[in-house]
């Protein structure tokens, strides 16, 4: 994330709340940059409006803003780190493997049965778009494959290179 924005975020989290007025003075920016910013982080689900501020002078009153809890800093890979080390890190391998199938299938939810093998992919697809793979699929010579665009545990797949196999077993 830019600096700015990291600013405005801890500027937020600070004050509790906030106009880009306020923020362009302490930031040395101009509002329609802090503005620029802020929209963007609202974008992002960074931060939000939650009211309005009366102008000083004559106009139009203040967007007010506040950062929300995804803004917030948090220890979930620490978390997921020491509840994936417990579940599979010292286990044999094929326990560890019937783990990580049922790990898995909680993933996964609820799979319905479809006739056509396109919306069996959508759904698929679906799935793992709610789980922030965002993947897609394409259509290939020897079959359908299933395109993941990022890993939603970037943070601790270092040290749990287990979680691909996890990955495999949930597509």
């Amino acid at each position: 994330m830019q600096t700015t924005r990291r600013r405005i975020i801890a500027y937020l989290e600070a004050n509790h709340s906030a106009t880009a007025h306020e923020m362009s003075s302490l930031l040395r920016q101009t509002v329609a940059n802090v503005r620029y910013h802020l929209a963007i982080l609202e974008s992002e689900g960074l931060v939000e409006v939650v009211g309005q501020k009366p102008s000083a002078n004559r106009g139009r009153p203040s967007l007010l803003y506040m950062s929300t809890h995804r803004a917030q800093p948090h220890n979930l890979a620490g978390l997921a780190a020491a509840l994936f080390k417990e579940l599979i890190g010292t286990r044999e391998s094929k326990q560890r493997d019937q783990r990580l199938r049922r790990l898995a299938a909680f993933l996964a939810g609820e799979v319905r049965p479809q006739a056509a093998t396109s919306q069996r992919l959508l759904s698929a697809v679906q799935r793992l778009n709610t789980l922030n793979y965002s993947a897609h699929w394409e259509a290939h010579a020897d079959g359908p494959r299933v395109i993941l665009g990022q890993c939603p545990y970037a943070a601790i797949i270092e040290d749990y290179p287990q979680l691909c196999q996890m990955d495999a077993q949930l597509i």
